[in-house]
This record gives C-alpha cells, sequence and structure tokens, in this order.
C-alpha cells in the first residue's frame, strides 16, 4: 500500500493484480486496484473493477459512490 500513496500507482496496480491472482474475490485489493486505475486515468478498467467488488458485496458502499462518480 505504501506504493500507491507515494504515488506509484502503476506499481501498485501491479502488486493488487498479484494480489487478485491469489485471491480474486480479496476486495481491499481490487478496490486499491480500482484507485490505481482512477489516478492513471484509466476509468473503464476501475469500472470493471467496481463491477467485480459489487457482484461479490452488492452492498459495498465505496464501491458504488466510486463507480457513480466515475
Amino acid at each position: 500500500m505504501t506504493i500507491y500513496f507515494q504515488g506509484r500507482y502503476s506499481d501498485a496496480a501491479a502488486l493488487f493484480r498479484r494480489i487478485l491472482e491469489m485471491d480474486p474475490k480479496h476486495i481491499p485489493a481490487r478496490l486499491m486496484l480500482a484507485l490505481s486505475l482512477i489516478n492513471q486515468g484509466d476509468t473503464q478498467a476501475a469500472k470493471v473493477q467496481l463491477d467485480e467488488i459489487l457482484k461479490i458485496d452488492p452492498n459495498h458502499a465505496e464501491a458504488k459512490n466510486l463507480l457513480s462518480s466515475l
């Protein structure tokens, strides 16, 4: 997570993707991947990740809020 907060969004996205390879239902990693993608300007890919979160947890408030803001 430190790399995300350092603004290294591409590196952070790669890390979160590796976590998701091991555990595709890891919501925190998927959310951080979405945020990393948003910060890189890739809102389409971020929407895909947020949709995946909502498939796992339809009531995930942060994913709903982010999705509605894109």
